[in-house]
């Protein structure tokens, strides 16, 4: 968002997106934005719905590599992998800690603290 990035703004125009607005550094700057209220919104509320959101997002981006014609563009996006395989991660281990019984719920005693 601080930084004008030519590469992200040639992206931004080969998929038609520069055309939202005047001056393509805007369109840079308001996406900035909104990846920082994205990433505000995970650290806030890191519910399924909204790591699911950053999924697509990122995979969306990264797929920008794909229409904009770079040299090794499907290695840009395996590269970028960490990008939406973290939010993925978090959903999983979320999912695999609603199904356990949470391990600080009382429980009947064992029979050796009976004694």
């Amino acid at each position: 968002m601080f930084a004008e990035q030519p590469l992200l703004i040639d992206l931004y125009a080969s998929t038609g997106l520069d055309t939202l607005v005047g001056d393509p550094t805007t369109l840079n700057a308001i996406i900035g934005l909104l990846e920082i209220g994205l990433g505000l919104l995970v650290l806030t509320r890191p519910s399924i719905g909204v790591l699911t959101l950053v999924v697509a997002w990122k995979l969306g981006t990264e797929g920008l590599y794909l229409t904009g014609g770079a040299n090794g563009a499907g290695w840009e996006v395996i590269e970028r992998a960490g990008a939406y395989a973290a939010p993925l991660a978090v959903i999983c281990l979320n999912s695999i800690a609603r199904q356990r019984p949470s391990v600080m719920t009382p429980s009947a005693p064992s029979p050796a603290l009976r004694a």
